[in-house]
């Protein structure tokens, strides 16, 4: 339990001191999934209405028993977009059920208009409350009490994610094979990160970035998209240097080779007329500078006798 202030993920765990007595005994596990949710949601920040609260919290004194709060397992909590704008209770409580995080669920206030939700991590049972109502359970599916359907859900949480596709073999760029079956892929190179996409076996990503974190190394495979190696669920598949050639280089190399054989065939040709002309003439003599003979030549000028 966390008993000072300190920064965990984009909570401050000042924030979740009872409003009471100023003390703080907070659940590490239950500000990881927090986290966990808010990342799901695509939030901009969390606002931390009731953490601990002590036994002689005003609220915890009107209850008969004590409850989740007073352990350090509960917080009552609002979410936000990007744009700033408070999550409905509704859309927040269906998220947290669909990611199986939290044995306690409860909207504060109105669902559709309102924000506030209660989330616990209790050690047994579970609660799926209304507390507009009571503090008693009320409902086992939020879809049907919320009035929220699970493709809108489902597609809410996926579009805040890249969906990644395997690659074809290429030994041009960085990539590592999956070796495992339904290997998770994570919002960031922690195994508390969300989950939103599975890896099958056999299948090649392309890889961007590597870094170690709890034991494993964590390849990044697209934007907010890592797989995590511990030596066994992958096969690093590096890039090939000497296959740095790209198709231009080598049609530039094919062009240079042909035109050294056109020099070539050219310097042939010659050398074949020159043979020629010597079958057809008993004496060949080139002048090596001006001179009178049976004719005057020039520099350079070829004698050909029959």
């Amino acid at each position: 339990m966390i008993t000072e202030d300190k920064i965990i993920g984009t909570f401050n765990t000042k924030d979740f001191r009872c409003k009471h007595c100023k003390n703080l005994y907070i659940s590490e596990e239950l500000i990881n999934k927090l986290q966990i949710l808010g990342e799901a949601l695509n939030f901009s920040k969390a606002k931390v209405i009731s953490g601990y609260r002590c036994k002689d919290h005003p609220v915890e004194l009107q209850n008969k028993n004590t409850g989740q709060h007073t352990k350090g397992l509960a917080v009552d909590i609002e979410y936000f977009d990007k744009n700033g704008n408070k999550l409905p209770a509704k859309i927040v409580i269906c998220v947290a059920y669909e990611l199986g995080l939290f044995k306690g669920l409860a909207n504060v206030e109105n669902a559709s208009s309102e924000g506030e939700v209660h989330l616990d991590i209790r050690q047994s049972g579970s609660y799926r409350g209304d507390e507009t109502i009571d503090y008693k359970s009320h409902w086992q599916d939020p879809y049907s009490y919320y009035g929220v359907t699970k493709e809108e859900i489902n597609d809410y949480i996926e579009s805040n994610y890249e969906s990644i596709k395997p690659k074809e073999r290429n030994t041009s760029v960085n990539q590592v094979k999956v070796l495992v079956n339904a290997l998770k892929i994570r919002k960031s190179p922690t195994t508390t990160s969300i989950t939103y996409q599975n890896a099958e076996k056999g299948a090649i990503y392309n890889y961007e970035e590597v870094t170690e974190n709890e034991n494993y190394k964590w390849y990044k495979i697209g934007n907010n998209s890592w797989i995590a190696d511990n030596g066994k669920y992958l096969e690093i598949l590096p890039k090939l240097e000497n296959n740095s050639a790209s198709e231009n280089d080598l049609k530039n190399q094919i062009e240079e080779l042909q035109k050294e054989i056109e020099e070539y065939k050219n310097k042939v040709k010659n050398l074949e007329d020159e043979i020629k002309e010597l079958k057809i003439y008993k004496f060949k003599y080139t002048s090596k500078e001006d001179a009178k003979y049976l004719k005057t030549l020039k520099k350079g000028d070829i004698l050909l006798i029959k």
